[in-house]
């Protein structure tokens, strides 16, 4: 039997297509799958356990030192003071301890410790450092200690 010549023409086309689609998974290049990320090589940023605008003072302490609050000297000889808002991440039931160094040029010229007896985990505590000595420029916590 002989085939009409379109059909002739045709006929390679269709044994090349059905070569083609043998059921095969398409080849992705090399470069391709080299910039895929796997899953388990993303790293997503941790989030701190404080509050946003503290500071880790240690891994169940974090701090924020603001301005405006009441002056702790009274009315006598005026003083320098530091102001610290505390928090704690899982509670300091028998308390929480700061203590401070207060630095001139660099130079520890005095020091100052301020505790509360107590604090429940995400609960907020204010410290307070003062010292008399009037050439302070620069106060640097040492120590923060959660019982």
């Amino acid at each position: 039997m002989k085939l009409p010549v379109p059909v002739m023409l045709c006929l390679p086309v269709l044994l090349l297509l059905t070569a083609c689609s043998s059921g095969t998974a398409p080849v992705v290049p090399q470069a391709l799958e080299s910039a895929m990320p796997e899953v388990s090589k993303i790293q997503v940023p941790e989030v701190p356990w404080y509050p946003r605008g503290f500071f880790k003072m240690s891994d169940e302490v974090a701090g924020k030192w603001i301005s405006g609050a009441k002056d702790p000297c009274g009315s006598g000889a005026r003083c320098w003071y530091w102001t610290l808002d505390v928090t704690s991440k899982d509670g300091c039931l028998d308390g929480v301890y700061v203590n401070v160094n207060f630095l001139d040029k660099g130079t520890v010229v005095d020091d100052s410790i301020d505790s509360v007896s107590s604090l429940r985990a995400g609960q907020k505590a204010r410290f307070q450092f003062w010292t008399y000595d009037r050439s302070v420029d620069e106060i640097e916590p040492t120590s923060v200690s959660c019982y």
